[in-house]
């Protein structure tokens, strides 16, 4: 297989997130760049230059729609798996990606391998009393690291003997569940607001960089936005969001931390 070098990368995610885009306009679905895609678009008109992946945010209705309506494959080689999709994911949140390629997690997981990709989450209804939040964030956090157990297997690369004992017998005291069993643990949990009157939203499915809910009225109009000569739609509230994230966002880390996070390698098939 050849390999996918980081610009052409890039390049690809940026054509698998017109092809999502130009989905959701024609389905009347709405989103918005998510996370450090967000980030980036507001800051540097693009990625930021340290990043490697793309987030988007849906409205737990629209998303929904989406996990329903999109077909099996889209234009040929783009595909959206969720756990509602296929019995072998094992995220609380889908990713839409080119089936054409590959990419390989040079982390110690046992997921399935899909090919160049966005992360979509689903954004939910959160208590608006604070203590409230806090108690519903702490259980939503334990659930989530509970649940990813599964299939995150012991490193010795930079986790602790320790760490990876205590995630050893996380395994093995969750052995009895299925990964989808306790994904539809954690599904249940995270949207118990979704029908009350709340004002507030959360990445429930995974955030965990994003420390505080947002307005949403912050969400209810979004707008396009350059991103890599392309244009993306953005939450008009945006400087709530991000501010919330990672306070005075137009201020560059300290140069050591100015790296990616993310692990893998892609190749084409």
């Amino acid at each position: 297989m050849k390999e996918i070098k980081l610009e052409e990368l890039k390049k690809l995610q940026c054509e698998v997130m017109q092809v999502f885009h130009d989905f959701c306009h024609k389905n009347n679905l709405k989103y918005t760049l998510a996370c450090g895609s967000l980030l980036g678009a507001i800051r540097h008109n693009g990625y930021i230059p340290w990043d490697d992946d793309m987030d988007v945010y849906m409205q737990r209705d629209d998303y929904n729609k989406l996990i329903h309506v999109f077909p099996t494959t889209y234009e040929s080689c783009y595909k959206l798996i969720s756990y509602e999709r296929s019995d072998e994911w094992c995220r609380p949140y889908a990713k839409f990606y080119d089936d054409r390629t590959v990419c390989e997690e040079l982390k110690s997981s046992r997921e399935k391998q899909i090919g160049i990709n966005i992360d979509i989450f689903p954004i939910d209804s959160v208590p608006d009393d604070e203590n409230e939040w806090l108690r519903f964030n702490k259980i939503r956090r334990l659930l989530i690291y509970a649940q990813s157990s599964k299939f995150v297997a012991p490193r010795r690369d930079h986790r602790s003997f320790w760490k990876n004992a205590g995630l050893l017998f996380l395994k093995i005291l969750l052995s009895p569940f299925s990964h989808k069993q306790l994904l539809r643990i954690v599904d249940r949990y995270i949207q118990q607001y979704n029908e009350k009157d709340t004002g507030r939203f959360f990445e429930t499915s995974c955030g965990i960089a994003q420390k505080k809910p947002f307005l949403k009225e912050d969400f209810e109009r979004t707008i396009p936005h350059i991103f890599e000569g392309y244009m993306f739609d953005i939450m008009e509230g945006y400087h709530e969001c991000l501010s919330a994230g990672f306070g005075d966002y137009m201020k560059l880390p300290p140069e050591e931390n100015r790296r990616s996070t993310h692990y893998f390698v892609a190749y084409w098939k």
